[in-house]
């Protein structure tokens, strides 16, 4: 666990218990990994670069079945109006792969597939 002591003025202080540990275990390398791809992909996508929030025919929902409680799948299209550049987004959160159809013309990557210690 990481403290200060019961100190609120850690920062004004040099001493080892104020010190940043920058070795990273496993799990945080895979965050920041993760993290980083995550950067990149709101680079490489216009659709994630808003400056206002979602307003109507902004985002297309792909889930029929919302009283599902047992779902960890779900899908939707965030709409580039400027310059058409859709991203369709589907998240899982299953320990098991689920297949979806995506829509027609649409180019697929897997962008980040978390590792087990992430």
């Amino acid at each position: 666990m990481f403290t200060h002591n019961g100190n609120n003025n850690w920062y004004g202080h040099d001493a080892p218990w104020t010190w940043m540990p920058w070795k990273l275990d496993e799990a945080q390398q895979g965050l920041l990994r993760f993290t980083r791809e995550l950067i990149e992909l709101r680079h490489q996508h216009p659709a994630l670069r808003r400056e206002n929030f979602f307003g109507p025919g902004d985002i297309t929902w792909h889930e029929n079945n919302w009283a599902n409680e047992e779902s960890r799948f779900l899908a939707f299209t965030l709409h580039d109006k400027q310059g058409g550049n859709d991203l369709y987004v589907a998240l899982n959160a299953h320990g098991f792969q689920v297949g979806f159809d995506a829509e027609e013309g649409c180019r697929c990557y897997v962008h980040a597939r978390p590792s087990k210690a992430s």
